[in-house]
């Protein structure tokens, strides 16, 4: 397959999403990711409805594991703002850019 310049340019660009709202999540469909002090070799996971029964010094030693998710199946929810954004890799302007120089010297 041949791609053209102009599509290798958008290649090295980046998609930021930035959003503003709210969800109420369904317990029984998210998971938290536990990231406080190893206590074993595993993963540990626990839902919703687990992290619930925590008390507020043990819910800080997990995570969401899936925003996407959460919305997905959550119950209600507003989104108040959602930007996309396209930024360019700003390595890749720098390696154009002097790309350029060169060609210009040569």
């Amino acid at each position: 397959m041949i791609v053209g310049k102009n599509f290798m340019e958008k290649m090295m660009s980046k998609i930021i999403i930035e959003f503003n709202g709210w969800i109420e999540a369904d317990p029984d469909s998210i998971r938290f990711q536990y990231i406080g002090p190893v206590r074993e070799s595993q993963m540990i996971m626990i839902t919703g409805t687990e992290y619930l029964q925590l008390d507020e010094d043990e819910r800080e030693e997990y995570i969401l594991e899936d925003l996407g998710v959460a919305c997905t199946n959550s119950f209600d929810g507003e989104l108040d703002q959602c930007d996309v954004n396209v930024e360019e890799d700003p390595d890749h302007v720098a390696q154009e850019f002097l790309q350029d120089l060169l060609r210009d010297k040569l």
